[in-house]
Parts: C-alpha cells; sequence; structure tokens
C-alpha cells in the first residue's frame, strides 16, 4: 500500500481486506494469509495508515488463487513406537475414512494390523499390531490411502522395509491398567489416571499446590522412573499442558535428566510464556544455567505433543513433534535419575517409553522410507527469526551442497557440502547474523539443482 502520502507522512500500519472482509491489522510489510481453500480465486485490498489514524483513500489490490491438490501422499518415514506399534508419517494431511481402514496395511512374517488411528497432526498414522519379533526384518505395504485435499488423491502402492531391535523391550507405559511399576511420585496425592474419550493419561493436578521453592526455579512436582540412573537414554513421551493453564506466563511441563538431589539436575523446559524450549542447569538455591534454547516451540494449544529426548555419549537431541528442536554438546558424565514433571501448572502425560542403556547402545528404530526422487521443501517457519528448518530428500548417494545467497545472488552461508545416502534430511539454519530481507537456499545433489524463497524478520 502507499508509503508516503502527499503531505509526507509514512505508514505505520495496515489493514489487510480478503473479498471485501477485513481480516487484519499489521505493522508489518509481509502478512501471510492462513486458512486458504484450495483451487480457489481471493480478492485482496490493502489500505495504509499514519500516525493519526489517517487511512489512505485507495487502496493496493490483488487477486491470486491457490492452486488445487492433484499430488497423491506420499510415505516419509516409519517409526517403530513399540514391539506391537508404528507411527506411520506423511507428506500431508490424510482423509481418515481411508488412512483407518486396517485393510489398507499389510505386513509380512504373520503380523496383523488390529488397529489404524490417524493422529492429531492429520498426517500421522499409529498402527497396533500383533508383537513383533525383535531382530528380524519386516516389509509393510500401503495401499488405498488418500489425502484430505477436494481431490482426494490416492497414493500409489508403496512398500517400506524396517528392523526390529531389542531396545523395544524397553520401559513402556500407556496407562491403560492404571500407573504400572516403576514409578516414584513426590507427591503421590497430585498424580492420577484420568480416561478422557476411552485413553487414559497420567495428570498432576492444581489443586492446594503452591511452588515450594521459586527462587531456584526448581521443578516443584515430578515422578520418576525407577531405574533410570544412565548417562545415555532414550526418552520418548506425549505432553499437553490443560486448558486451566494455558494463560500462565511461565513454564509448562518440563523433562529432568541426571538428577541427584531435588535441587541438582538438568531441566529441559518447554514455556508458554517464551514459546521455546530451554535446557538449563539447576545446583542449589541459585540461579540456574541456561545451556541452551529454541523458539518457536508452541505448547499452549491444549494438544498432547510428541517429545524425544535422546542423550548419546557426549550429545543431546530433543525433538518435538519430529523435529529437532535442540540440540546441545557436553562431555560431562551425565548421570542421574529421569523423571517427568510440572513446574507448577497442570499437566497430563501419555505414551512414556524409555530406553535403558543395558539393552545395548540401539536406539529406537526411525527408519525411513528411502525417497523416490530428489527434492527440496519449503523451509519452515517462513519467514523467521532467527531460526527455521530446511528439509531436502536424497535419492541416492551423491555430493551435496546446500547454499544461501542474498537477493543480489552472492554466497553467504554453506550449510551443506559432503556425500549423503539416500534418505530425508532437515537442516536448521541461523540467520542471526544476516539483516533481515529475502534470501534464497540453492540445493544441488548430484545432476539435481533446485531453488527456493526464503525470508529473514527484524
Amino acid at each position: 500500500a502507499p508509503a508516503v502520502a502527499s503531505d509526507g507522512d509514512t505508514a505505520v500500519a495496515y489493514r489487510v481486506y480478503r473479498d471485501d472482509q477485513f481480516i487484519k491489522r499489521t505493522t508489518s510489510t509481509f502478512y501471510k494469509d492462513e486458512g486458504l481453500e484450495e483451487g480457489t480465486t481471493y480478492d485482496y485490498a490493502v489500505y495504509s495508515l499514519d500516525d493519526y489514524g489517517n487511512v489512505s483513500l485507495l487502496p493496493v489490490e490483488l487477486t491470486t488463487a491457490t492452486l488445487a491438490d492433484s499430488i497423491a501422499p506420499e510415505l516419509t518415514s516409519v517409526r517403530i513406537k513399540r514391539i506391537n506399534q508404528l507411527e506411520l508419517v506423511f507428506s500431508e494431511t490424510l482423509l481418515e475414512d481411508t488412512a483407518e481402514v486396517i485393510s489398507h496395511y499389510a505386513i509380512n512374517n504373520d503380523i496383523e494390523v488390529i488397529s489404524a488411528v490417524v493422529l492429531e497432526e492429520g498426517n500421522r498414522v499409529r498402527l497396533t499390531t500383533t508383537d513383533h519379533v525383535i531382530d528380524e526384518e519386516y516389509e509393510l505395504i500401503i495401499s488405498g490411502v488418500r489425502d484430505a485435499s477436494n481431490a482426494q488423491n490416492v497414493m500409489l502402492t508403496d512398500t517400506v522395509s524396517y528392523v526390529t531391535s531389542d531396545s523395544l523391550l524397553a520401559f513402556v507405559d500407556d496407562f491403560e491398567d492404571g500407573v504400572s511399576e516403576g514409578w516414584t511420585e513426590l507427591t503421590p496425592s497430585r498424580w492420577a489416571v484420568v480416561e478422557e474419550n476411552g485413553n487414559y493419561v497420567y495428570s498432576i493436578t492444581e489443586e492446594g499446590y503452591t511452588i515450594q521453592y521459586p527462587w531456584t526455579t526448581a521443578m516443584s512436582e515430578y515422578s520418576t522412573i525407577d531405574d533410570t540412573v544412565f548417562t545415555d537414554f532414550h526418552l520418548d513421551l506425549n505432553a499437553r499442558c490443560d486448558a486451566s493453564s494455558l494463560n500462565t506466563w511461565d513454564v509448562n511441563y518440563g523433562i529432568i535428566f541426571g538428577m541427584t538431589a531435588w535441587d541438582h539436575y538438568y531441566d529441559l523446559k518447554f514455556s508458554n510464556r517464551l514459546s521455546c524450549c530451554i535446557l538449563q542447569k539447576v545446583a542449589g538455591c541459585t540461579a540456574p544455567t541456561t545451556l541452551a534454547t529454541f523458539s518457536q516451540v508452541v505448547v499452549s494449544d491444549n494438544s498432547f505433543h510428541d517429545i524425544d529426548v535422546i542423550r548419546d555419549g557426549d550429545s543431546l537431541n530433543v525433538y518435538f513433534d519430529g523435529v529437532n528442536v535442540l540440540a546441545y554438546y557436553d562431555t560431562t558424565n551425565i548421570t542421574g535419575e529421569i523423571a517427568i514433571g510440572s513446574h507448577g501448572h497442570k499437566v497430563s502425560y501419555d505414551n512414556i517409553y524409555f530406553a535403558k542403556p543395558s539393552l545395548g547402545k540401539q536406539l529406537p528404530s526411525k527408519v525411513q522410507a528411502v525417497p523416490k526422487a530428489f527434492a527440496l521443501r519449503q523451509n519452515y517457519p517462513n519467514p523467521f527469526n532467527p531460526e527455521t528448518q530446511i528439509e531436502f530428500d536424497v535419492k541416492e548417494t551423491c555430493e551435496v551442497s546446500l547454499v544461501v545467497y542474498d537477493i543480489r545472488g552472492r554466497e553467504v552461508f554453506t550449510l551443506v557440502k559432503e556425500n549423503y545416502n539416500p534418505g530425508t534430511y532437515s537442516v536448521t539454519f541461523n540467520a542471526s547474523n544476516l539483516a533481515s530481507g529475502i534470501y534464497f537456499y540453492r540445493l544441488n545433489a548430484g545432476e539435481f539443482k533446485a531453488v527456493k524463497k526464503m525470508i529473514v524478520l527484524e
């Protein structure tokens, strides 16, 4: 919209209209419209406002149309969650009526698919099966699954192989039969297994509760997993901050590891106020030391989120809904108990999985379907500040380079330059040292080349 008026006033805000309906007032010159329908034409009008609230007489107008979805969904990865459970990840949101039909899935070696459930994200399916055999290779065949587009595109029959490992024999609790043996709660009266629409979750109540040690920001209520005093581990769980806590300014739920006393441990916090994941070291009645942090983690939506915490050697990696949101390296020999809990809010947990190192260092399999073609995906989030994720597919072993350029075509950063095996990869790009504006990232993989645009915000 007009940036400068005839009297010299400049625009300080904008009003955005879609199809003659007001939808947004913004101070940014960039606006991303959410919730549009595919294959639909939209008319936009943008008016400028100055410091006094005066509105431009004429808007800037735009007519545009969204594309119809004609691409069939693809299987991107298979995750072995339990000895009798698989989680399938697809490239887009699925049509539940087709994705929950058990006859659309077949597994060899006499494995029967008992149920198929589309998870909250819409592009994940949880298969419950008869028990797999450890150290056995299996083949999964998928057919007849459609996406949720207007066209309801059907995916081609796909086959993927996966191998089970003995780490599937680790500690698991889904709370369907109450709390299993293996938990030690700080305050047992504050914990309960609650039924929600036929599913059972492990919840912390808020009744009669106050933070005991606010000056330390210590975890105020927690439940430890017995016999978890190990350096290396894989903790996988679902966590949710309940609706009554969503307006709080503080941290929602948290995970403890390396705990040697009530006030000596490593604390992995998921904050509503800051919309981030924070790793801190708590040592006595002093302010904790922040070791690492990652923004753009949304916990305040009253939804369950899938969290993986993997400590292996010197590295700690945290995955939030499948995205690597935090990586930390420390040569310290961290040994102590592992726990889940809350910093004073009502929190629910489900599907707890803990792999003990005594079963070997092999962690639960996250087997990826080999991509059928090279691909470069749009970074997420976009626009962003300061970090974003860039994902790409490698069809065959080759040299791969991923380079960032400014709007003038000058190279500003090389993210990747090495040989890659077939698979799907995700790279974190931190633009904290770059000026805001438009940038491009280019993928070269063998003979394949692709370029996409991204926007860095102030």
